[in-house]
């Protein structure tokens, strides 16, 4: 008897005990949770206008990269060296130049080329060469276009023949003056249509018309070909 009672004492302290810590777990509690500050109420109009600024610098980012990929083919750097090359060809008729330029801003600079071209069919056969160093001024813009313009000194050599007897050779110093479009397709590859005009300071070349009276001493041509750029 004496032993159930115990047992029954016993437990009745064990209950007691824990119910009241229980009952300080609950108190601690409640008592961390009043410590804690309440939240304004603009707090998460805050949150939401700071995640939306965060998508907007995003899509910013984004943008940017999207346009510097598309414009790919555009250069815009300014001071360094520019290699490019262009050919033309028709049935009778085949050209090339080669141009090393250097910019020092963005859109002016000087190229010196070396151009040369031919026309060839079963009356006649003709041909032109030389340096030439030029003052250009390129547009380089978004777009796949990049309008260009300038001038400079040249100097230019030529030999034609008609049915195989030479009616003129000779060589001149010349002034250019040059305009047209770069038309970009790839970052490397393009049309370039050029109008230049040649005015020769010394000899001027014999007509093909009449291989007797000598070309105007200022002539304009158009070359239209492709470019590419380095």
């Amino acid at each position: 008897m004496t032993r159930n009672w115990t047992l029954i004492f016993i437990a009745s302290g064990l209950i007691i005990a824990t119910s009241g810590q229980a009952k300080s777990l609950k108190l601690s509690a409640a008592d961390q949770l009043e410590e804690v500050p309440p939240l304004p109420e603009d707090a998460d109009r805050d949150a939401d206008r700071v995640d939306v600024d965060q998508d907007f610098e995003a899509a910013d980012q984004d943008d940017g990269r999207t346009d510097s990929q598309s414009n790919k083919s555009i250069d815009t750097e300014p001071g360094r060296w520019k290699f490019s090359g262009a050919v033309g060809a028709s049935s009778d008729f085949v050209s090339g130049q080669a141009n090393v330029g250097y910019y020092w801003v963005r859109y002016v600079g000087v190229e010196t080329n070396f151009y040369y071209f031919q026309i060839s069919n079963e009356q006649v056969f003709g041909s032109q060469y030389g340096p030439e160093v030029d003052l250009l001024v390129r547009l380089y813009n978004w777009s796949m276009l990049t309008p260009f313009a300038g001038f400079g000194p040249g100097y230019s050599k030529w030999h034609r023949r008609y049915q195989g007897v030479n009616f003129s050779d000779g060589s001149s110093f010349t002034g250019n003056v040059l305009f047209g479009v770069d038309v970009a397709l790839t970052s490397h590859f393009g049309i370039q249509l050029m109008r230049k005009n040649i005015t020769y300071w010394g000899d001027v070349p014999v007509s093909f018309d009449d291989r007797a009276a000598s070309e105007a001493r200022s002539t304009w041509f158009t070359n239209i070909g492709f470019r590419l750029f380095f």
